[in-house]
């Protein structure tokens, strides 16, 4: 889990802004990001997930999908934890998924 932390936010970092990102949203994303990971951290699953998807819609990175499928997987949500892992694995680069 540490590693799938550290790749998100290098990749929240490296990654350009999208046209409608301004440096401001990606700002906030990120800051939204490791609080959603205090938050997950702390085994306070539902929280997280709210900050995870506020992030997402500041910042449409595909890694997010991971981090919203754990939180709904802790809450048991099996069903929406299934749409975003698949739309975590089907959102990476050809021969990637294999390694996910």
């Amino acid at each position: 889990m540490r590693l799938a932390t550290a790749l998100l936010a290098i990749a929240i970092a490296l990654a350009p802004p999208r046209a409608q990102a301004s440096d401001d949203q990606l700002t906030q994303a990120k800051n939204l990001y490791q609080l959603g990971m205090s938050k997950y951290d702390q085994q306070r699953y539902s929280d997280a997930l709210r900050d995870f998807l506020d992030a997402y819609k500041l910042h449409q990175s595909n890694d997010f999908f991971y981090n919203i499928a754990k939180c709904y997987d802790h809450m048991s949500d099996f069903s929406e934890a299934y749409v975003h892992y698949k739309k975590y694995v089907d959102g990476l680069p050809p021969g990637e998924s294999q390694r996910a």
